[in-house]
């Protein structure tokens, strides 16, 4: 007896939410935690090839996607089944490949809990096959850029250590799936910058950093033109001048290479950026600006642009 065609019946919240709300992943039984199945209307033709019609009434899940076990009320996941009821996997995660603790994160603590579903983030992402949450598809991830006009420092300490003085514009990248933030994302960067001084243009390929997405889903970035310096006024106050009576346009193309944590990549081409010294009047002065103030929110793309070396 082979099911030709299937109609679901759903009946309002039921498609979304057990009946007396009961919360989804969270491990708190509502007011009446009874189960909910999803009644299902199956036609079939059976041998005689008359047509028959059969209610089932198996239990289907109501958040994920799963089919759920109408003894246990489980949900089975293709690696183990998960307990909606405590808001936890029934049995520890497990990878091919031998791991102290699989899929972990050192700098995400939720990570080691071998039993939690989405790392105890329920509505960031979908967990496909009970192996933690899976790389989103390219297409669903989002970049968005927020700029912080550059602004004059001096005597600034870099990472390395080291003293620069100059103009610096702080950018903020923020990577998103369907509105919620991605923790954990190692964002690299490639770069390619067009720097004239005056009458002189020169290309140069930038340091490529590397950051890792925080619990706001975001990586700090910096742009503008610094030097090295000794910390000394008079060597601060060479550095102003040169930046003040010159004439400097930066042009930067930037790309993104986003490794999620379960090792997928997406790429993303970012706004050309300008920053520039020029006023209204043609001359120069130690106020820079970026272009564009507000870049546009950007798609990622799951192969790297034209062009682009490996990085």
């Amino acid at each position: 007896m082979q099911p030709a065609l299937s109609t679901r019946i759903q009946d309002g919240f039921m498609a979304a939410m057990r009946l007396g709300g009961e919360k989804p992943h969270q491990g708190l039984p509502g007011r009446n935690p009874a189960p909910n199945p999803v009644r299902e209307v199956c036609k079939f033709t059976v041998l005689l090839g008359m047509r028959g019609q059969a209610e089932l009434n198996r239990a289907g899940s109501c958040c994920t996607g799963k089919e759920r076990d109408a003894e246990s009320g489980n949900d089975y996941f293709g690696a183990r089944y998960y307990a909606s009821t405590m808001g936890r996997f029934m049995s520890p995660d497990w990878s091919a490949k031998i791991a102290p603790v699989p899929y972990a994160m050192l700098d995400n603590p939720q990570s080691l809990n071998l039993y939690a579903y989405m790392r105890n983030n329920p509505l960031g992402g979908v967990d496909a096959d009970g192996h933690g949450p899976g790389d989103p598809p390219c297409d669903e991830v989002k970049v968005e850029q927020r700029v912080e006009q550059p602004t004059h420092k001096q005597n600034e300490r870099l990472p390395d250590g080291r003293l620069v003085t100059g103009v610096t514009g702080n950018i903020t990248d923020t990577i998103t799936v369907h509105g919620q933030v991605q923790i954990g994302v190692q964002v690299s960067e490639f770069n390619k910058e067009t720097t004239t001084v005056g009458s002189v243009t020169k290309q140069t390929t930038p340091i490529q950093d590397k950051g890792t997405t925080n619990l706001d889903g975001a990586v700090g970035d910096k742009v503008g033109p610094s030097f090295p310096t000794d910390g000394t006024v008079r060597m601060n106050s060479m550095i102003d001048t040169t930046l003040g009576s010159n004439n400097f346009t930066i042009a930067d193309s930037q790309t993104l290479k986003l490794t999620f944590p379960q090792g997928g990549v997406c790429y993303a081409q970012m706004p050309d950026r300008t920053v520039s010294n020029i006023g209204q009047d043609g001359k120069p002065s130690l106020t820079f600006k970026m272009i564009p103030d507000k870049p546009p929110i950007v798609t990622a793309q799951p192969t790297k642009p034209k062009g682009v070396p490996n990085f």
